[in-house]
């Protein structure tokens, strides 16, 4: 029907829809095990879930959520299957971007344009907040349901904002992902998401270095009702903080091999300039405004200015290793063959010298070491005052290195 010019009107493709809501519904959720074990680009299973988009996008509203409660009923509560139904959706429609080259596929189907695409991902962004819009009332009178259906949605959202998508399609699914969290609130989401945090510390990482505003701006607004939610919640964010500081190296690092691949980097500049986004992304979540915005509590304030400015910093640590990765290892004979041929010392100057070191560089290093304490983050401590101690031997300041190597030890 989607096909046939004689059913192209909005009535028509209403009323067809509706004929078929309830029928391809049941059977979709019915066949869940089935299609979960076939490949994911057969082309079975991705006929199946182009049906169900489908009805999805036309049906009434009025019948899909009827039949979304009917999922959520105690007696036999196949919620998590149609969730499970919409990721290995997700799966399949990845298939269908040019990218994955699955021409057999694309001619089984007839080929698809690219906005076909991106409106299959955005029906399934859609269909999570109508799904917790009808059913989360059933979910919350029963904290167990409560936690497993939010550790689906949660796994959902984040395997789509994981893959190649665009901005339009990140944006919906930024909004989707912001309206699970205001209902399901950040203490649930802390305990669905579990080990599976530090993934979703990457992902809003790198979407708040987004160069659309539009998806940076939702990123950063995600993030903050995170943080405000995880302190009114719990009371403490220090937590977060860790892991978020923890894998932004991670993050920086994956950015600028990304923009390199691209060929956009040429000089250090260039690296430095593909950070711009994210650290301005730091800035508004810094310039958070209690008196503005009730997600934030005015006690929590301190909290964030100092994970902002310990970001700021670990990005220009990641900077530094990268200036200072051409002087090759450093050992303890070098630096000894160095002090004592003072009249050499220039001549020995290991790495990119004096007039290409930032004068704050000593100072970001140290105030990345200082964030994480020697009991639960030591490796990352350990990183930065080694940095920092390569830094001091690159300028010949032997006292400041030997300095480092001793809170190294403390």
């Amino acid at each position: 029907h989607a096909m046939d010019s004689r059913f192209q009107s909005i009535a028509c493709n209403t009323r067809v829809a509706g004929m078929f809501v309830g029928s391809v519904l049941e059977h979709v959720v019915n066949a869940a095990s089935v299609l979960a074990t076939m490949e994911g680009n057969h082309r079975v299973r991705c006929l199946w879930f182009l049906s169900l988009v489908y009805i999805l996008q036309e049906g009434p509203e009025v019948l899909i959520r009827n039949k979304l409660r009917e999922f959520c009923k105690p007696m036999g509560n196949r919620v998590n299957d149609f969730i499970a139904i919409l990721k290995m959706s997700s799966i399949t429609f990845q298939y269908l971007i040019p990218n994955f080259k699955n021409d057999e596929l694309l001619h089984i189907i007839g080929g698809m344009t690219k906005e076909f695409i991106q409106e299959t991902f955005n029906c399934l962004a859609a269909s999570v907040i109508l799904l917790i819009d009808e059913c989360f009332d059933i979910f919350s009178c029963d904290y167990k349901a409560l936690e497993s259906s939010a550790a689906a949605v949660f796994d959902l959202l984040l395997h789509m904002l994981s893959s190649p998508q665009s901005s339009v399609t990140l944006l919906r699914t930024l909004g989707g992902s912001a309206h699970s969290l205001d209902r399901f609130g950040a203490r649930v989401f802390l305990a669905a998401t579990g080990h599976r945090f530090q993934h979703w510390g990457r992902i809003i990482l790198s979407l708040m270095n987004s160069t659309e505003l539009s998806v940076r701006s939702m990123a950063v607004d995600f993030f903050v009702s995170l943080i405000g939610g995880a302190f009114n919640d719990i009371g403490s964010i220090d937590a977060e903080m860790t892991c978020i500081l923890t894998v932004m190296p991670e993050v920086v690092a994956r950015e600028i091999a990304l923009y390199n691949v691209s060929g956009l980097l040429h000089t250090m500049d260039d690296v430095e300039s593909c950070l711009w986004p994210l650290r301005r992304a730091l800035a508004d979540v810094e310039d958070t405004n209690p008196l503005d915005d009730d997600r934030i509590d005015p006690q929590i304030m301190p909290s964030i200015r100092t994970l902002c400015r310990t970001g700021q910093a670990i990005i220009d640590g990641v900077f530094i290793e990268m200036r200072l990765c051409c002087s090759g290892s450093l050992d303890l004979e070098k630096i000894m063959i160095a002090q004592q041929q003072a009249f050499e010392a220039k001549s020995r100057c290991i790495g990119t010298g004096v007039n290409k070191i930032f004068d704050a560089d000593e100072e970001s290093l140290f105030e990345a070491t200082n964030y994480f304490s020697s009991e639960g983050s030591l490796s990352q401590k350990l990183r930065w005052l080694l940095t920092l101690r390569d830094l001091h031997v690159t300028k010949n300041q032997w006292l400041e290195a030997a300095e480092a190597l001793v809170h190294c030890a403390r």
